[in-house]
């Protein structure tokens, strides 16, 4: 969003930046389509990861043109984001990939203490 900032603020322009969702090889795209003012507030953004469609509606003012009407969302931070980014990028490679299904292993690691507690099971 940082690019867009500075180009909005360079033109003094507003702008719409339409973005893909979905995972493509080892790409995962976000979604997180938004527009700019010319002032550079935002004033539309749409969900990340996953798809939306949404109109917004802008008037042209004497001082250029301005978004008067669009819908706005809270974007997901953090262990959030991740968690959505890792679901759309699996979900997307088994159906494009034409798989019934996977198994995902997760595992923390083996310390010190487990390993002594499992050699003493045996």
């Amino acid at each position: 969003m940082a690019v867009a900032h500075t180009r909005v603020k360079e033109t003094g322009l507003p702008m719409v930046y339409v973005n893909q969702v979905g995972g493509q090889d080892e790409l995962v795209f976000d979604g997180g389509s938004f527009a700019m003012q010319g002032d550079g507030t935002v004033c539309m953004s749409l969900p990340m990861y996953e798809e939306a469609l949404a109109t917004s509606t802008w008037e042209r003012t004497a001082s250029g043109w301005r978004c008067t009407e669009a819908p706005t969302t809270v974007w997901p931070q953090g262990p959030e984001e991740i968690y959505r980014a890792m679901v759309v990028g699996v979900r997307d490679y088994v159906n494009k990939s034409g798989f019934p299904g996977v198994l995902l292993g997760l595992s923390g690691g083996v310390d010190r203490r487990s390993r002594r507690s499992w050699r003493s099971m045996r």
